[in-house]
């Protein structure tokens, strides 16, 4: 492997005006290994060669409206749909916005929020709060007739009261009034929607469950082989189900079974982190402990205190003084297992920091909000090493360490017997 890459560095090198090269390469791939073959020098990036960064330009940045993998996504999923005979391209339609057409066609929009909480509440609704038995009656049964018919606003109510219940202009008829739907706490319920259906579901015991294009994009993690993936899946179980196997009309796919498609998908790509090379046992314990880390986080935070803590955020000078944190966190993401991004901090030290989260599509087989709203936790590159020892990663490595020592060790007393 290292000769052949000396040889496409060496043909690199060469720097021949004559002929184009084109090179794709996973990111852990080509970040290392520069030199070049018969030769002690070494190619250097803008001057032998120039680095596009796929993962960089179709991840989805601050500003939405800049992001470019939706419409990637759409004009594959109609160029598939153009092949499999189910669409004809329309005149004066350019490409991208008959994609998304054609996606929001199939896929719809999706149970919002309010739909998805009164799915979870199912038949007994009340079991969607918990109110304590010390809360002033009226708030008691302001919230408990409220998960009747909404139960997500109930929640939220139910977060609400526990953050403002000592404030001193705390008052129980301003309450009755729902602040947290009025237009001065808009970010402050955006912020919490998916905290808060994650613990309607939990107290129902109900999966959470994503459908509708919007979601199929974002859960894609800016990857286009998850996507396609994705839409395999639905469509699979699509079939499954459908009487008109043999029909040629493009079918509109209902909740239920995009919500079982895409859990698939997503057991699928969870049990892919072994089939990786490199520390591939390591990165999958990481990634389920991880996972169940935040589950419990997230789930212990009642009052929602926390929504953004589906993920960390590490100083990058921290970060220098543990090798080994850092080279295991650039191995999980440059497989794509975490989504590495920067990370602009609010504390008053302006440190400049990195931020990690689960790739979206481990997120319906691990029950957990894939939406980044808020900050993630600050942690330092020492807590994270915890973390590595309580997932066990470098336990396998370590094992086979003591095993070649041992067996060393053996070769020598045998040998030490014979003569």
């Amino acid at each position: 492997v290292d000769d052949f890459r000396k040889l496409v560095n060496k043909a690199l090198a060469r720097r021949d005006p004559n002929v184009s090269y084109r090179i794709g390469a996973r990111s852990h791939a080509w970040s290392q290994g520069t030199e070049v073959f018969g030769s002690i020098g070494r190619i250097e990036e803008e001057r032998d060669y120039k680095l596009i960064d796929l993962d960089a330009l179709l991840r989805r940045p601050e500003n939405r409206r800049s992001w470019i993998f939706p419409d990637f996504a759409a004009d594959v999923f109609r160029r598939r749909l153009s092949y499999a005979g189910l669409h004809k391209a329309e005149p004066d339609t350019s490409q991208s916005s008959e994609g998304e057409k054609l996606l929001n066609r199939v896929f719809g929009s999706g149970l919002d929020p309010k739909e998805r909480a009164i799915a979870y509440a199912g038949t007994n609704p009340s079991r969607a709060i918990k109110v304590d038995t010390s809360w002033p009656s009226e708030v008691k049964s302001f919230l408990l007739e409220l998960a009747k018919t909404d139960p997500l606003s109930a929640r939220l109510g139910e977060a609400w009261f526990l953050q403002k219940e000592t404030d001193a202009d705390f008052r129980i008829d301003d309450f009755i009034r729902r602040p947290w739907d009025g237009s001065p706490a808009q970010w402050w319920k955006k912020e919490r929607i998916e905290h808060a259906l994650f613990h309607i579901a939990g107290r129902r015991a109900q999966r959470i469950v994503w459908t509708g294009s919007s979601n199929i994009i974002e859960l894609s993690g800016s990857n286009i082989l998850i996507f396609i993936s994705l839409c395999q899946h639905i469509w699979s179980s699509y079939l499954k189900v459908s009487e008109d196997k043999e029909d040629d009309q493009l079918p509109s796919i209902d909740d239920e079974i995009q919500a079982l498609g895409i859990l698939q998908a997503s057991s699928h790509w969870v049990r892919k982190i072994n089939e990786g090379t490199g520390n591939s046992g390591d990165r999958s314990r990481f990634v389920r402990w991880l996972a169940e880390y935040i589950s419990a986080s997230l789930n212990k935070d009642r009052a929602l205190s926390y929504p953004g803590h589906n993920g960390f955020s590490i100083s990058v000078a921290d970060l220098e003084t543990k090798p080994r944190v850092k080279a295991t966190l650039e191995e999980l993401s440059d497989y794509g297992n975490l989504i590495e991004g920067p990370h602009t901090t609010k504390e008053k030290d302006r440190k400049i920091r990195l931020k990690w989260y689960l790739n979206p599509i481990f997120c319906p087989h691990f029950r957990i909000p894939y939406k980044r709203l808020k900050e993630p936790m600050y942690v330092s590159a020492k807590e994270v090493e915890k973390w590595f020892e309580a997932a066990r990663v470098g336990a396998r490595t370590a094992q086979l360490g003591a095993l070649f020592e041992w067996e060393a060790g053996a070769t020598t007393r045998r040998s030490s017997l014979r003569f």
